[in-house]
């Protein structure tokens, strides 16, 4: 499964032209840091809850190895896979379970 960072891509490259460059000094200013981690926050708040289907993506650990997540809105839970195998795996027995209940 391949994940793509296009909804991340709108923090790193704003589409606003008409405001003015920022300097290195300004770009590390806490309050603009404060905002950026806000709206980050709300936007993935807001990704994570629109649909109740699970959310699939890729992170490096603190060690730069790769580990697979999933959070599923309908049921507030996440979980950490070493292996896209191991994802698939959940994803079918998620099915299955969801397919006998209705």
């Amino acid at each position: 499964m391949r994940m793509t960072t296009g909804w991340f891509d709108h923090y790193l490259h704003p589409s606003s032209s008409n405001q003015k460059p920022e300097t290195d000094t300004e770009s590390l200013h806490p309050s603009k840091l404060a905002s950026f981690s806000h709206s980050l926050w709300k936007s993935l708040t807001k990704l994570l809850t629109c649909s109740s289907e699970p959310h699939v993506w890729q992170e490096r650990d603190r060690h730069g190895n790769l580990t697979w997540r999933i959070y599923e809105p309908s049921t507030n839970r996440s979980a950490t896979f070493a292996s896209e195998e191991e994802v698939r795996i959940w994803l079918e027995k998620r099915y299955y379970r969801d397919s006998s209940v209705g």
